[in-house]
């Protein structure tokens, strides 16, 4: 957390950090705010936005699809064997 608290290109750095805690931690070792953050992300009708998020790009799924990426990679390991 205090990466991205540091300021500067905290998306970037969030998605970095949040990626390396939860491949190395699991999940739950991403700050709830983050992930409530993530999955919450809804398109922005508002002055000053371009282009919002086409609803086929909303994160609703970020957690099934990272649990499915998981398995098809210890399924991929497993087979190496």
């Amino acid at each position: 957390m205090h990466t991205v608290a540091c300021g500067g290109d905290t998306d970037t750095n969030g998605a970095i950090c949040g990626a390396l805690l939860g491949a190395s931690q699991g999940r739950d070792a991403v700050p709830i705010q983050w992930r409530n953050a993530i999955l919450s992300c809804r398109p922005v009708a508002a002055v000053g936005v371009h282009h919002p998020r086409p609803q086929t790009y909303w994160p609703d799924d970020a957690l099934d699809l990272a649990e499915a990426l998981l398995v098809a990679g210890s399924a991929r390991h497993l087979a190496a064997f």
